[in-house]
């Protein structure tokens, strides 16, 4: 192999690796997205009416969480599975923003503390690698 095949061979990998890193940055970037409008919406029960509206406010919410079930259900394609530590720290941030909705929207219901089983489920039971790995409860 010449010098000037390694270096294209080089050039390939790190062109594909970023195509990579560029697709699960739209998709967490929706995650994202979703996540401030489920805050903004819980945000509300601490205003002097919130209280009464915690049922729909907690009722939306879930509806929100169907849309970051689907956006997992993407994020997960986007990488190997193998590969999942190389580019985990695009959405660890929004996933544990995320585990913590979750829980408040738990709290906010029951007032009991969710488990990470919960949590997976809310966020989506089968990418529970996903988010058993960014949830320390």
């Amino acid at each position: 192999m010449s010098v000037t095949e390694m270096f294209s061979y080089i050039q390939g990998f790190l062109s594909a690796d970023q195509d990579v890193r560029e697709d699960i940055r739209k998709v967490v970037q929706n995650l994202e997205q979703t996540a401030r409008e489920i805050l903004t919406l819980l945000q509300s029960v601490h205003q002097p009416s919130g209280f009464k509206e915690i049922p729909s406010k907690c009722a939306k919410a879930r509806e929100l969480f169907s849309n970051v079930r689907t956006q997992m259900a993407e994020l997960k394609t986007k990488f190997p599975v193998e590969q999942y530590y190389r580019f985990h720290e695009h959405w660890r941030f929004v996933l544990q923003r995320l585990a913590f909705l979750a829980a408040f929207v738990v709290y906010l219901e029951n007032e009991i503390l969710v488990t990470r089983e919960e949590v997976a489920q809310i966020l989506g039971s089968r990418y529970h690698v996903l988010v058993q790995n960014h949830i320390s409860l």
